[in-house]
């Protein structure tokens, strides 16, 4: 179970389920992810039919998951600045209208090879504009305290698909032509498009106008350059998806290898792989009641490994439907104990935009190690290929074990009162903005307020600061100036409402540093144009 933030109750794993929106949207997931798995399996089956190259049948993959790679950053952006619910209802349009083209193409025999992976490729394109929008919605559908309980049902939600989609695309390729499957990824689109049409989402008013989009992405890319913690989300989570990628990728020519080489032997062993997630998610919480984040990603990489273990040695079906449900459990452990991290350590002004960096990182991942493995089998042999994975997987264990997952469950600051008076004949485009702030340090103190200096540092780049910088007078060694610029005035007034717990924790460590309260100056280049400020309003603070 998880632990509310500020209380000391524990949240049960279906909490989030007692809201209504989340439940609906929750149902609708899960019928738009078994179509996902009724797309993917048909799709794999169907390129072996198309070409028995091990290379292109994980390519298959790779085409899923490219486009999550490419546009992620682009449709965090649009996620943060836009209406997520119109960025939805959009997709689901286009997701419907891809699929039921795949269906026709397939159902007329004109499907080849490269229109598989093009129209493949589509559906990842909707997919990736898909995913920020709706993660980052976790976060404004249900309290900050029920966070972890509502990314593992959406885990949930994935891999019971995982178990449903496949044994059901299993009976369709057995009894059934691949169109039909493909037709039904389509109708799921647009189930979810009509709960999403009932779905009357109020967007909060802003105080300020909307970030632009190139200013969007590169404040996003800004924050996770200057976040150590969600830096260690990424690594962990490339370290982990490059070798596991090998199952999914390799995963069609594994079950024709096998003692049961038919598209149902297929289709089960993915069936197994969401059975085992099920089961994991199940026992998740209460594990993660006893050991840390850190621990469920150690144990979950070693099960990961296990599998393909198994299917380097063995190609008799039941050894391998075994190991599956272990694969299931170690990509569930993993995923939904980073995308908690992720979630939490990312601030609202940006979430989707880090969300969307995360996931830039997953799709990457698998789409790298699904071209590598490929490779490998291609010139050696499939074994080989699962076997060398295994070794990756398990030599990253011990050695990401410094990159540690530090989050807390804080909720985020609403009201600062530290936002600077308004100065009204200075124009929002006005910049670069250079804000000096002046401090007299207490003899003592020196060193503290060095270091306290420089995590102030790196938080004023995290929340828009593109130089930065602190001095002492060389007359007056107790006198420290910082400086920093800022892109505009509007991107300086927008600093103030990114700032959360953690820079308020800073300033106040340094204020208790100094004699006396802190004098900030605020000055506007030259080439913004002649200004005829007004004399500095009082309270305007750092």
């Amino acid at each position: 179970m998880a632990r509310a933030s500020g209380g000391g109750t524990l949240v049960g794993p279906w909490a989030p389920l007692a809201h209504p929106l989340f439940r609906y949207l929750w149902l609708a997931s899960l019928g738009s992810n078994v179509g996902t798995w009724l797309q993917n399996v048909a799709a794999g089956w169907e390129m072996t039919n198309l070409s028995p190259s091990p290379l292109l049948v994980a390519l298959v993959q790779v085409a899923v998951t490219a486009p999550g790679f490419a546009l992620a950053l682009v449709a965090g952006a649009l996620a943060d600045i836009m209406d997520r619910r119109a960025i939805l209802i959009g997709a689901q349009i286009g997701g419907a209208i891809i699929a039921g083209v795949l269906a026709l193409v397939t159902a007329s025999g004109q499907l080849s090879a490269p229109v598989l992976l093009l129209l493949t490729f589509l559906l990842g394109v909707q997919s990736a504009m898909v995913v920020p929008a709706w993660t980052a919605n976790i976060a404004d559908i249900v309290p900050r305290g029920q966070l972890a309980p509502a990314v593992a049902l959406g885990a949930v939600s994935f891999n019971l698909s995982r178990a449903i989609g496949p044994a059901l695309g299993g009976a369709i390729l057995t009894f059934a032509d691949s169109s039909f499957a493909f037709a039904l990824n389509g109708l799921s689109f647009v189930v979810m498009l009509a709960v999403l049409a009932r779905w009357k989402r109020v967007r909060p008013e802003p105080k300020l106008a909307p970030e632009g989009f190139v200013s969007a992405m590169k404040s996003g890319l800004r924050f996770t350059r200057e976040e150590p913690a969600f830096q260690s989300v990424l690594i962990r989570c490339a370290a982990f998806s490059i070798p596991a990628s090998a199952v999914f990728s390799l995963a069609p020519v594994i079950a024709r290898g096998s003692t049961f080489p038919g598209p149902y032997g297929y289709a089960l062993l993915l069936t197994a792989i969401g059975v085992g997630a099920v089961a994991g998610a199940f026992y998740l919480p209460h594990f993660r009641a006893r050991r840390s984040h850190d621990a469920v990603l150690a144990i979950s990489g070693v099960l990961f490994a296990l599998t393909l273990g198994v299917a380097a040695l063995t190609r008799e079906f039941a050894w391998l439907a075994l190991a599956m449900p272990l694969a299931g459990a170690g990509w569930l452990g993993t995923l939904s104990s980073l995308q908690i991290a992720a979630q939490a350590i990312a601030p609202g002004w940006v979430r989707a935009r880090s969300l969307a960096i995360y996931f830039m990182t997953l799709n990457g991942a698998v789409a790298v190690g699904g071209t590598l493995w490929g490779t490998v089998a291609t010139h050696t042999s499939v074994q080989t290929a699962v076997a060398f994975a295994a070794a990756v997987m398990l030599i990253g264990i011990p050695l990401l074990a410094r990159y540690r997952l530090g989050f807390t469950d804080e909720p985020e600051a609403v009201a600062t009162g530290e936002e600077p008076a308004p100065v009204d004949d200075v124009p929002h485009d006005a910049g670069p903005v250079l804000v000096q702030i002046e401090y007299v340090v207490l003899p003592h103190a020196r060193e503290q307020f060095i270091a306290e200096m420089q995590e102030l540092g790196r938080l004023r780049r995290r929340d828009g600061a593109y130089t930065w910088e602190c001095c002492f007078d060389i007359r007056d060694r107790q006198c420290a100036v910082e400086a920093f610029q800022i892109e505009s005035w509007l991107e300086h007034l927008r600093t103030h409402e990114r700032m959360g717990p953690p820079i308020h924790r800073v300033l106040e460590r340094v204020r208790a540093l100094c004699t006396e309260a802190p004098r900030a100056r605020y000055l506007v280049s030259i080439h913004a144009g002649a200004l005829d400020l007004l004399p500095q309003p009082k309270g305007l603070d750092a």
